[in-house]
């Protein structure tokens, strides 16, 4: 056993040595790259401590590392490594959301419409003749004013499985879709459109239809699983989002609970605040809310969930979107954004304090992004990454004019942002190069596979 043992132990250095042989083979700048900065605004002096190491990720497993003083990009160098595990570091990390609520949308077949009004409307439309532009062997497309069909707005829920104390509850779809339904009974707003698509067969017959709900709304809803239950909130987006009427919600706008079988609410907002989102890292519990004038931000007892505290973050107009965060509990700062506007609160004493707001208009309009990928952070998690001194603010993310931009924030605005390009972004995989069975594929463009995460060194 001991002879199998050690001849495996060698032929595994073996096959590492040749691993590392074959993809030091595809890296050809060597062991360099060339980066280079343009100041886009601010002195590069306020970024004097800060780090920046960018990485390209070639089939999640080999990654090439760079790192260098955000104001001395020059003294780049660049290495690579194998992840025998997808490489994963600098990522903030996806928000699992246990909960899903949308606007009504997929397809419906005729025959199973029962938890879809708004399906079951037109095909009952179709059968007395109302919608005479239909025609057989091709798509036909309506565009239908939702209140005329549905009094109530038509969502979807779907719950994934949570625990409550030692026992799993495992929802239902469509009876969870139904309870959801009869407890946030919000009037269909009257501008409210859903463009439906008629599949129709040679015969004349609908094997099915798909729906496409109006942006002018729409649902999301933030939630958590904490063991005692699951936790939400309803959030609307859009134009008509400020026309959705609370009253027939008990308890209105809030914090909901979900044990699998009741819906309840266990805190409210204040009459013409609504849900912006929610979170908690364990030890603090947020709500954030907006109205047509400003964004807020409630603390709440994570157990009670009695109101701890309320801060006004930034004036925010009645059309902007909602803002969205970033939270690092260990390092203690939380930033909030929306589309021109940053707040930054840090933990101080057990309690949290604004820090300093802040314009972001001159980063966004160079073409860096930072509330827009904040929006997006469930899905395109790996474009900002964060890094908090105690004074300054640095954030990292895509750039559109290279591999990705720094920006310093202080209590003075916007210090510095920078934008950076290099040769790091023409590393490559042999796309011929074969590896346990299958092949690595070469690279995308540098903002489809690129983060730079940023720290303080001094």
């Amino acid at each position: 056993m001991r002879r199998v043992l050690a001849a495996f132990l060698v032929f595994a250095a073996l096959a590492a040595g040749l691993i590392v042989g074959a993809y030091a083979a595809v890296l050809p700048q060597g062991d360099q790259a060339v980066f280079t900065v343009r100041t886009l605004a601010g002195d590069p002096a306020a970024a004097e401590g800060l780090e920046l190491s960018p990485v390209r990720i070639c089939d999640r497993y080999l990654v090439w590392d760079a790192a260098f003083p955000a104001a001395a990009p020059e003294q780049a160098g660049l290495s690579w490594n194998f992840y025998w595990c997808q490489y994963t570091e600098g990522h903030i990390a996806p928000r699992w959301l246990p909960l899903s609520i949308e606007l009504d949308g997929g397809y419906a077949e005729p025959d199973r419409t029962h938890n879809n009004p708004l399906a079951q409307a037109v095909l009952d439309a179709l059968s007395r003749g109302d919608t005479s532009a239909y025609r057989t062997d091709t798509d036909n497309f309506l565009t239908l004013r939702m209140a005329d069909y549905a009094d109530t707005l038509p969502f979807e829920v779907d719950a994934d499985t949570f625990t409550i104390g030692e026992s799993q509850v495992v929802p239902s779809d469509s009876e969870v879709t139904d309870l959801f339904r009869a407890y946030f009974s919000i009037p269909t707003p009257d501008g409210l459109q859903m463009e439906i698509t008629l599949h129709a067969a040679q015969d004349g017959t609908i094997p099915f239809l798909s729906f496409e709900p109006d942006d002018a709304l729409t649902l999301s809803s933030p939630s958590l699983s904490n063991g005692s239950g699951l936790y939400f909130t309803l959030c609307a987006q859009g134009e008509l989002a400020r026309e959705l009427d609370p009253s027939q919600i008990p308890g209105g706008w809030g914090l909901y609970r979900f044990d699998g079988t009741d819906i309840e609410t266990v805190w409210s907002l204040p009459e013409g605040e609504r849900p912006a989102n929610f979170w908690s890292d364990g030890e603090d519990f947020f709500f954030l809310s907006r109205d047509r004038e400003g964004a807020y931000l409630y603390l709440l007892d994570p157990e009670t969930f009695t109101q701890e505290g309320r801060l006004t973050l930034f004036p925010l107009d009645a059309a902007a979107p909602n803002p969205a965060f970033y939270l690092d509990g260990e390092e203690g700062f939380l930033a909030v954004a929306s589309t021109g506007r940053l707040a930054l609160l840090t933990r101080e004493n057990g309690g949290w304090n604004p820090a300093f707001t802040a314009d972001t208009s001159v980063q966004e309009e160079a073409g860096c992004p930072l509330y827009g990928y904040m929006d997006m952070a469930d899905e395109w998690s790996g474009y900002l990454d964060w890094a908090f001194d105690g004074t300054r603010l640095a954030v990292t993310g895509a750039w559109e004019g290279g591999d990705c931009y720094a920006a310093v924030y202080d209590a003075g605005g916007l210090a510095w942002l920078g934008g950076y390009t290099s040769t790091f972004q023409n590393t490559y995989c042999d796309s011929d190069l074969p590896y346990m069975g299958s092949r690595f594929t070469t690279l995308g463009p540098a903002d489809s596979s690129l983060c730079c995460p940023a720290a303080w060194t001094g």
